[in-house]
């Protein structure tokens, strides 16, 4: 059994395994299948989770012929790929039996092309994993510019000496961030904030330090998309990948729902 799939280039592979370490920061489990490369993983709180999904049509070149779990550290996968030249084309093969997958770096002209072997880690155990709610209907869907959104969090988070923020969605406002502190309410209504879907008005907190994750991977995509509901215990933090056919994904915790706000 062989799997051989051509993951991009080199600049994007290595936002991907960036955002991953920003959650597991020891070895993740890549699982390829021939639907495509799905991967799960929780933070050390085991509060937040991060999801990918990149579809097998989305890659140059993918073949599967069964299902690999494939355990990588992410520390060597990082340290290989800043071998590689940012515009180079990276390769993963693995065939079923081996105790390691080799990386093969391309450069775009074919004029050189280097492998490399890496060993995998053995018995990966994700521990527990949310719930995905995958049928669930959510009470806002919005987006907003991906740098906006980090540098106003970034800003309500100096001011304020409460490390929550408030997401605020509402039919006279598309999206509000909101922070509370001894000066009283901090408020901004980020400029590019658009509504795609709202059935009814939304107001929940978050936790800075979960926030820190998506905004720590804004490079995977211009354009954040957030999903809220008031009667879901997460809300889903999303960035669209491989051409937009992919997306990697923060589920993260509510603190509490902030409805109170919408009175004000």
């Amino acid at each position: 059994m062989v799997m051989e799939v051509v993951l991009g280039e080199a600049s994007e592979v290595k936002n991907v395994v960036e955002a991953i370490e920003l959650v597991e920061t020891g070895v993740a489990k890549f699982v390829f299948s021939s639907r495509g490369l799905s991967l799960k993983a929780m933070d050390s709180r085991e509060c937040a989770m991060m999801e990918i999904l990149i579809p097998s049509d989305a890659f140059a070149h993918y073949r599967c012929d069964n299902v690999f779990s494939v355990g990588l550290s992410l520390d060597q996968m990082l340290q290989l790929l800043h071998r590689a030249h940012d515009s180079d084309i990276v390769s993963l093969t693995a065939l079923e039996g081996q105790d390691h997958v080799t990386f093969t770096f391309q450069c775009p002209s074919n004029l050189s092309f280097s492998d490399h072997r890496m060993n995998l880690m053995m018995d990966i155990d994700n521990g527990p994993l949310l719930d995905i709610h995958e049928d669930a209907e959510y009470h806002a869907i919005v987006e907003l510019p991906s740098p906006v959104f980090t540098t106003i969090c970034c800003h309500i988070d100096s001011l304020s000496n409460i490390p929550i923020i408030s997401i605020i969605v509402t039919r006279d406002t598309p999206i509000l961030l909101v922070a509370a502190g001894d000066f009283g309410l901090c408020m901004h209504l980020p400029r590019g904030g658009t509504v795609i879907e709202m059935t009814q008005c939304v107001s929940l907190a978050f936790e800075i330090r979960y926030l820190n994750l998506v905004m720590a991977a804004m490079s995977l995509s211009d354009t954040l998309t957030i999903r809220l509901s008031m009667e879901l215990p997460e809300a889903v933090f999303e960035y669209k990948i491989a051409a937009e056919k992919g997306y990697v994904r923060f589920h993260l915790p509510i603190a509490f729902n902030a409805s109170y706000l919408l009175d004000d």
